[in-house]
C-alpha cells in the first residue's frame, strides 16, 4: 500500500474529497499531529520515513528531508511557488516534483487589487481610528486611470493586468518571457525594470522567489520609483529588502506599501507593523474556497499520478522523468 504524507495547512479544509481521493486508490495518508502549521525540517523528517508521496505547503523540504525519505516518489507542492523545495535534491534521488500553478491565480489577483485599494485609500487606518473613538479626513489616492506596474506576467499577474483594465489603468510589464499575444491582445507595455519603477504609480509583484529575485526591490530601486508611488507584495517574502522598504517608508521616499508576505512569517521584526503606510496580511492571498477547493484536486492527482505511473501535467523538475524511464 502506498502511503502519503500531508503537511499543506489548508489540505482538506473545504471539504473531504481530497482525503476520500486517496482512499478510493487504497493509499494511506500518514498522521500529522502537527496539522494546522508549517513543520520543521527535523519534524518533516522524522515523519516522513515510509512515506511514498509528499504533499507540502511551505515547509521546509531540504535535501535532508528528501534523503531520508527512503521511498518517496513525488513531491506535490499545494501551490504553484516551490522555492521551498530542494529541487536539485529532489532529482538526484528520482523524486518527481510537482505543482498546482493556476489554480489560486484569481485569488491572488483579487488580493492585490484588494491591498492596492486599502493602501492608497487608507483604509486599515481609517477603521483603526474609528474603532478608537476618531473620525478623521483621511486623504487618499485614486487607483483610477494610473499607471499600474506589474512585475511578473506569468499566471497571477496576467490577471492583474485584466483587472486593471476596469480601472482604466495603464498596463506596464517586467517579464523575461512574455506571453506575446496577451501583452499585444491587452495593450500592455513590456518595459525594462527601471523604467518600470520610474513611470509606474502603483507596482505589483508576481515573480517567483529565485535566486536572481532574492531582493529584487531594494534601496536602489527604491530611490527610482516615484514619491507617490505604491508597492504590492503577493508573491513571495524575500523578493523585497526589508529593511531597505522600511527606510524607504519611513522617509516618505514612497508612499506606502501593502504585502501579504514576509520574509519571516510571522515577522519577529515589527519595524514595519509600527507605520502607517505599511499594511500587511498573513499570507491568505491563495485562501478562497475556490482556490483551495482548485489545489486540493489537482496537488492530489498529481501524487496519484505518479504512484500509478503517469506523469502529471504540471512536473517542475522535468529532467527527473528520464531518470525514472518515463
Amino acid at each position: 500500500m502506498y502511503k502519503v504524507l500531508v503537511t499543506a495547512r489548508i489540505f482538506g479544509h473545504v471539504s473531504e474529497d481530497a482525503y476520500n481521493g486517496f482512499k478510493e486508490k487504497g493509499i494511506e495518508v500518514l498522521p500529522n499531529p502537527c496539522k494546522g502549521r508549517a513543520l520543521s525540517e527535523d519534524e518533516l523528517i522524522e515523519m516522513i520515513d515510509g512515506a511514498h508521496g509528499l504533499l507540502t505547503g511551505v515547509d521546509p523540504v531540504t535535501a535532508r528531508v528528501i534523503e531520508s525519505a527512503r521511498q518517496l516518489k513525488v513531491i506535490s507542492k499545494f501551490g504553484a511557488g516551490v522555492d521551498n523545495i530542494d529541487l536539485q535534491a529532489a532529482t538526484r534521488k528520482g523524486v518527481i516534483v510537482t505543482n498546482a500553478p493556476g489554480t489560486n491565480s484569481d485569488s491572488v489577483a483579487d488580493m492585490a487589487f484588494s491591498l492596492m485599494l486599502a493602501i492608497s485609500r487608507r483604509i486599515p487606518l481609517a477603521f483603526d481610528l474609528v474603532r478608537k473613538g476618531e473620525w478623521p479626513l483621511l486623504m487618499g489616492t485614486e487607483i483610477w486611470n494610473k499607471t499600474l506596474g506589474i512585475v511578473g506576467l506569468g499566471n497571477i499577474g496576467k490577471r492583474v493586468a485584466l483587472r486593471a483594465k476596469g480601472f482604466n489603468m495603464k498596463v506596464l510589464a517586467y517579464e523575461i518571457a512574455p506571453d506575446e499575444p496577451f501583452v499585444k491582445a491587452n495593450d500592455i507595455q513590456l518595459v525594462g525594470l527601471d523604467q518600470l519603477l520610474r513611470e509606474s504609480d502603483f507596482i505589483s509583484i508576481h515573480t517567483p522567489l529565485t535566486a536572481e529575485t532574492r531582493n529584487l526591490m531594494g534601496k536602489e530601486q527604491f530611490a527610482f520609483m516615484k514619491p507617490s508611488a505604491f508597492l504590492v507584495n503577493t508573491a513571495r517574502g524575500g523578493i523585497v529588502d526589508e529593511a531597505a522598504l522600511y527606510e524607504a517608508l519611513k522617509s516618505e521616499k514612497i508612499a506606502g506599501a501593502a504585502f501579504d508576505v514576509l520574509e519571516q512569517e510571522p515577522p519577529k521584526d515589527r519595524k514595519l507593523l509600527g507605520l502607517d503606510n505599511f499594511i500587511v496580511t498573513p499570507h491568505i492571498a491563495a485562501f478562497t474556497a475556490e482556490a483551495i477547493g482548485n489545489m486540493e484536486r489537482l496537488s492530489s492527482q498529481n501524487i496519484i499520478d505518479v504512484l500509478e505511473g503517469r506523469i502529471p501535467p504540471h512536473v517542475v523538475n522535468k529532467e527527473v522523468l528520464k531518470l525514472n524511464g518515463l
